[in-house]
């Protein structure tokens, strides 16, 4: 190994109870250790920042039980979903990140500023008609090419916030949010809403009619990390439905979201050879995608998730949102540690981690 540093991983969580250890970092124990990886988790009030230890809990093999061992600053942390810790304690964030490569969480832009980079790619034809323009003139203009369209925060939102407009007679609209349907004008709407889109930017999208046949909207999600010598692999393929009357899958309402295996689903949507297509090309994107993103991003993601809608009548796939996590929403969450160790080994293997800087930067990974 070349780094003369302990080879030693830390997790950063909100708060560690020896009782309370979930699924995935128990994973994430059982193949750091297979690895040969020191893992340990800790919070907050376990850093020492004068002593610059931490107080972690790793596990004891010998009396198989976790266990409090007070280590030095490790040479990689990751925190990636610790909720925002690094801005509530921003000094130990600090001092840590002085000593240890901490695997970032970075934002990538909002969706218009994605939207716009990817027009500039390979995947132009996978990008939605989109405006940051939502004045009434504009809406009646794209209205007027699309008949129906999105409105919705340019930053994720978790499937709130949005809302569907659609040509209906003469002057009127018909606007859809959530679960209500009503009729208005668009100046009307426009002066009602005007206190949200002064204070949260939006933008307007044609409208995809992303709809399983019984109506319900319907997306795929595909998750990606890093794995094995750093390369991306697909962790997690599947169907999202959420629920009818809404406009959206609405992740964020998980009472609301159904998941289910993305191959089956597509067949049965669209039948046996259109669904087998519509598979293949869906891991042909997640092959291709993440090495283009890549060179968007001034730091070395670990993961990236898709949500992806397939227009019900042209069959074209649409990309709805790009993230850096696919958070806690994944099928089979124990994928996720298995790669993110995997990708800890890569980085402990191949490069020197010294003042909390890898000594070289990775090259751009390939899949």
């Amino acid at each position: 190994m070349k780094n003369n540093l302990n080879n030693i991983v830390g997790y950063w969580v909100k708060s560690v109870n020896p009782n309370k250890i979930s699924a995935t970092n128990k994973t994430r124990f059982g193949i750091c250790s297979m690895y040969g990886i020191d893992f340990f988790i800790f919070s907050a009030k376990d850093v020492n920042l004068e002593e610059q230890t931490i107080n972690g809990l790793f596990w004891d093999k010998e009396n198989f039980q976790f266990a409090r061992k007070k280590v030095g600053f490790p040479p990689l942390i990751d925190f990636r979903m610790g909720g925002g810790l690094h801005r509530e304690h921003p000094n130990i964030f600090n001092s840590l990140k002085l000593k240890s490569y901490i695997i970032p969480s970075n934002k990538i832009g909002g969706k218009d500023e994605v939207g716009k980079w990817l027009l500039n790619t390979q995947f132009k034809e996978n990008v939605i008609p989109t405006t940051e323009d939502i004045s009434e003139t504009k809406i009646n203009e794209i209205l007027n090419t699309y008949n129906s369209i999105i409105l919705k925060p340019t930053t994720g939102s978790n499937g709130r916030g949005i809302y569907k407009i659609s040509k209906d007679n003469g002057s009127k609209i018909k606007v859809h949010y959530e679960t209500k349907i009503y009729t208005t004008t668009l100046s009307d709407f426009l002066n009602n809403n005007f206190h949200i889109f002064k204070t949260t930017k939006y933008l307007a999208q044609a409208f995809i009619n992303s709809t399983s046949i019984d109506g319900q909207p319907i997306d795929i999600r595909l998750n990606l990390a890093r794995g094995v010598r750093g390369k991306f692999y697909i962790s997690d393929l599947y169907a999202r439905f959420g629920g009818f009357n809404y406009i959206g899958t609405n992740m964020g309402r998980e009472q609301r979201a159904v998941s289910i295996a993305a191959l089956e689903t597509l067949k049965y949507q669209f039948g046996e050879k259109d669904g087998q297509n519509l598979y293949k090309k869906i891991q042909d994107l997640g092959e291709k995608f993440p090495n283009v993103f890549q060179k968007k991003l001034k730091f070395i993601t670990p993961e990236l998730c898709l949500d992806l809608g397939i227009d019900r009548e042209s069959k074209q796939i649409y990309i709805f949102e790009v993230g850096v996590s696919p958070g806690n929403s994944a099928m089979k969450a124990d994928k996720i540690p298995i790669y993110n160790v995997e990708f800890y080994k890569y980085l402990l293997d191949e490069y020197e981690v010294n003042d909390g800087k890898l000594k070289k930067q990775p090259p751009k990974l390939t899949v």
